[in-house]
């Protein structure tokens, strides 16, 4: 299949840029030679569901910058405009249908896309989209809130998430009213039971309801607060435009 707005690496390899944003949601290497890369934090958050015609010129379809050999897209990852050229040039039908095909699933994505959803929330500390965090989890909540998303390994990333909250003790349960979903990407079990776990923020949410589960009745961790769950409304943010 033809590379869409395709981004050259440092090790020599070119991806599309929405495979490409994926795969970093798993790892910061090379998905076929694991070469370490050094990518700007804006290109964690992703943005394969975006049709390529929104970030362009709005005629090819590939983003231009002016005065560069790169196209910055909206969440830091650059397209080779060279490449793309050249793949655009040399099958101009092919690139057309790639580009068309890419919008059609964009579409299709945003309409099927929920508002509002379910979350285990995570009471720790305000977090931002694109940050990556590292957790000591220790807590048997929030172990057990881990161990069901790690039984998901075999699913797509956007299914292991979990919302990160700040901690108010002014509200009942001490929850902020907005946080972040996180995606788990990693974890790492210790020999006393904890985990360390490696997350990375994706998107803003408000709470709209939010109530703690009971706490557990029996068996070693009796006593234990349960989880804090909340419905939560997605929301958007602005993209800067490059001037």
């Amino acid at each position: 299949m033809l590379l869409l707005e395709p981004v050259a690496l440092t090790c020599g390899h070119a991806f599309c840029r929405a495979c490409l944003e994926r795969t970093l949601r798993y790892d910061d290497k090379c998905a076929l030679c694991r070469e370490p890369l050094l990518i700007a934090p804006d290109a964690m958050l992703g943005g394969a569901g975006r049709a390529p015609a929104d970030l362009g010129d709005g005629a090819s379809g590939w983003p231009r910058a002016e005065g560069d050999a790169h196209g910055a897209g909206r969440h830091g990852l650059r397209v080779c405009l060279p490449l793309a050229e050249l793949l655009r040039a040399a099958f101009p039908a092919e690139s057309a249908a790639r580009v068309a095909e890419a919008s059609r699933l964009a579409l299709e994505a945003d309409s099927a896309l929920p508002r509002a959803v379910v979350l285990d929330l995570f009471v720790l500390d305000a977090t931002l989209p694109r940050q990556r965090l590292f957790v000591n989890v220790y807590e048997p909540r929030y172990l057990r809130m881990c161990h069901r998303l790690l039984a998901r390994r075999a699913r797509p990333v956007e299914e292991r998430v979990f919302g990160m909250v700040g901690y108010a003790p002014g509200r009942s349960p001490p929850c902020a009213q907005y946080g972040v979903t996180m995606s788990l990407c990693e974890a790492q079990r210790t020999f006393d039971g904890r985990l360390l776990v490696r997350a990375l923020a994706l998107r803003r949410f408000r709470v709209c309801r939010a109530w703690q589960e009971a706490a557990e009745s029996s068996g070693r961790h009796a006593g234990a607060p349960g989880i804090v769950r909340a419905v939560v409304e997605l929301l958007d943010d602005e993209q800067p435009q490059l001037a």
